[in-house]
């Protein structure tokens, strides 16, 4: 009991804590649900041209982020990612929107696997 007492209130004190049961599987959907917002903070949402002759960072892109939609066209590679802070940072000079909505089509996106 004592130790049930002392885990709540680490819990309660422990920014981005949560409190899970292996056995009982209690608190697993809180726990990806939390997981979920923590890495929503860590990432940007943006669009990209990046130049054909430049496949090493969409290959980044997909291999670091979320790729929703791609379209090859004639003036580049048009991505709608979410990535790290960091790989957006670096690939600021290819950002035409950031923290937009997907406005292109997801099923042009294609696997990472691809």
């Amino acid at each position: 009991m004592e130790d049930q007492a002392a885990l709540r209130e680490l819990v309660a004190h422990t920014r981005d804590s949560v409190y899970t049961s292996g056995l009982t599987g209690d608190g697993v959907s809180h726990l990806a649900q939390r997981i979920e917002e923590v890495l929503g903070r860590r990432l940007k949402r943006v669009r990209l041209k990046i130049p054909y002759s430049r496949g090493d960072l969409v290959n980044h892109c997909y291999a670091r982020g979320r790729v929703h939609g791609r379209e090859d066209a004639e003036e580049g590679i048009l991505l709608d990612a979410e990535m790290p802070m960091d790989l957006a940072g670096k690939l600021s000079s290819f950002i035409i929107s950031p923290d937009t909505a997907a406005s292109l089509d997801p099923a042009s996106a294609p696997s990472a696997a691809a």
